[in-house]
């Protein structure tokens, strides 16, 4: 509204029987509102057009995406178990050779398993350890050189040199029984086999799984299958992640993967020493 239509009015209604001042202060009041109204629309309209940087202050980040939810990087499954009942003096049919400080010794595992990995991001991970408890520390040992170790005449699953022998899972998991003393040293079998920690020596690609053999022992403890055990893995950038893996197979009977070993050779293991692998000083 044009304020020369509606002015002349209200000086008449109100100033025109007054003193002049008075008028003139209210056409002054209606002139700088008028101004102060124009002057601000025009501002907006400029900043709007003309967006302005302040250069004192850092520049605007980008909006970053909705972050997902951090989840474990592997997947870890316990395929296969063969674990030994009755204490220090007995193990699974499974021995370990390596050097030691009497040239050679062996020990009997007492833990066997068959480990599944699967690196489930979109680029390649590298392990640099891994360890498994059972609500106490487990002892992983050397797997250069797996030796089957049994009673004079007998051999595993009565396999003979060359022979693969295949295992399944069963009913769910082995719970073996065999004594340290009264093996046949002379006949040891000698094992090839794919180890876990043979195949984790190198990146493991996205979604292509490993699998491999992992051996072990817990002198002085009782193995319990109550419950899962726990694998921890570490990768070379300081990262560890925990997974629960139950040992014992709901659906065994589903259950069509191979777990191969060959018998290669008989060494003579007589001249090893015979020694838990970890001796607590």
């Amino acid at each position: 509204m044009n304020p020369l239509d509606w002015g002349p009015w209200l000086y008449g209604k109100f100033f025109a029987h007054h003193h002049p001042f008075w008028g003139y202060l209210f056409a002054c009041g209606v002139a700088v509102f008028v101004a102060l109204v124009a002057w601000t629309q025009i501002k907006d309209k400029y900043e709007a057009e003309h967006p302005s940087v302040n250069p004192s202050l850092p520049p605007a980040l980008p909006k970053k995406p909705m972050e997902v939810t951090e989840t474990n990087p592997f997947s870890v499954v316990v395929e296969w178990a063969m674990v030994s009942y009755g204490g220090e003096e007995f193990g699974t049919p499974f021995w370990v050779r390596y050097r030691s400080r009497a040239g050679c010794s062996i020990s009997q595992a007492q833990l066997v398993l068959f480990i599944r990995v699967k690196n489930l991001r979109n680029i390649p991970l590298t392990i640099s350890g891994y360890g498994i408890d059972a609500g106490f520390p487990l002892v992983r040992l050397p797997t250069e050189s797996v030796f089957s170790l049994m009673a004079k005449g007998k051999s595993l699953l009565g396999a003979k040199i060359g022979d693969v022998v295949n295992f399944s899972q069963g009913p769910g998991f082995s719970l073996v029984h065999f004594p340290k003393k009264d093996n046949d040293l002379v006949n040891a079998q000698l094992l090839e086999l794919e180890t876990i920690d043979t195949l984790l020596n190198k990146p493991l690609e996205p979604n292509l799984p490993i699998r491999g053999w992992a051996f072990f022992e817990y002198r002085g403890k009782e193995f319990s299958m109550a419950g899962p055990v726990k694998i921890h893995i570490k990768t070379d950038d300081g990262q560890t992640s925990s997974y629960d893996a139950d040992l014992k197979n709901p659906e065994p009977e589903w259950d069509v993967l191979k777990r191969p070993m060959k018998v290669v050779s008989v060494v003579d293991l007589s001249n090893c020493e015979q020694k838990p692998y970890y001796v607590k000083p």
